[in-house]
């Protein structure tokens, strides 16, 4: 599991995505599944040890295949489009 953003998200919302997502999904030549998880920041946010009770959701997406010779940030915009269609 990889956290493609690069660091946690103080509001929920989906940062850009780092390079290096599109490389790895590339050169390991494996799907990649979209999954996108909402609540966490509420739930427990950055700081906090002890989380606190409340909904967190988990959406998954199609795989998505990448060819040997896609360009690492063409598939990190694949990536990237597939996280914000969650």
């Amino acid at each position: 599991m990889l956290y493609p953003e690069g660091q946690i998200s103080l509001t929920g919302q989906l940062q850009p995505l780092k390079r290096g997502a599109g490389l790895v999904a590339v050169e390991m030549r494996s799907p990649v599944v979209p999954v996108k998880i909402s609540g966490t920041d509420r739930v427990l946010p950055l700081g906090r040890a002890v989380p606190r009770p409340g909904p967190v959701t988990v959406r998954f997406g199609a795989p998505l295949h990448f060819g040997a010779h896609e360009s690492y940030v063409d598939a990190t915009a694949r990536i990237e489009a597939a996280l914000r269609q969650l």
